[in-house]
């Protein structure tokens, strides 16, 4: 890290005095060409990594806005109310859906609703010894 601090400071101060240099050939004081060169170099870098990281922020609230639609656009297998045919729907979370059965024609409304389930723990989690063990206990309690 310090090295790369080092090195651009390096390339920076050479910049500078080459520059200082080649006005102080024309004329102008080589100690003022380059304290100038040296702090416009920081000034105009600065301000260009402003503009850099104002135009990637841009980019990224972009790019988060297109996931957040993507995101929001849903499929599901539903059935139509008239005959029974099996349909897959785009569905967009806050919007009425509605479609069209393919087989009967009728006009079917989609209605989204939500369940409560218990959690569960997967079979891979439990612990064949501590269940065991468990069981002895409840066993040797009665």
């Amino acid at each position: 890290m310090l090295s790369r601090i080092l090195v651009s400071l390096g390339i920076t101060i050479a910049i500078s005095a080459a520059l200082a240099l080649a006005l102080a050939l024309m004329g102008y004081s080589f100690l003022k060409m380059f304290l100038l060169i040296f702090v416009l170099h920081f000034i105009a870098f600065g301000v260009l990594n402003y503009f850099t990281g104002v135009m990637t922020s841009i980019k990224m609230r972009r790019i988060q806005t297109e996931q957040l639609k993507l995101l929001s656009f849903q499929t599901a297998e539903v059935v139509c109310a008239a005959c029974k045919e099996s349909a897959i729907v785009s569905i967009t979370l806050g919007e009425e859906e509605s479609f069209e059965c393919e087989k009967c024609g009728a006009k079917n409304n989609v209605v989204i609703t939500a369940e409560a389930v218990l959690q569960t723990n997967p079979v891979s989690n439990l612990d064949p010894d501590l269940l065991l063990k468990d069981k002895i206990k409840l066993d040797v309690q009665q």
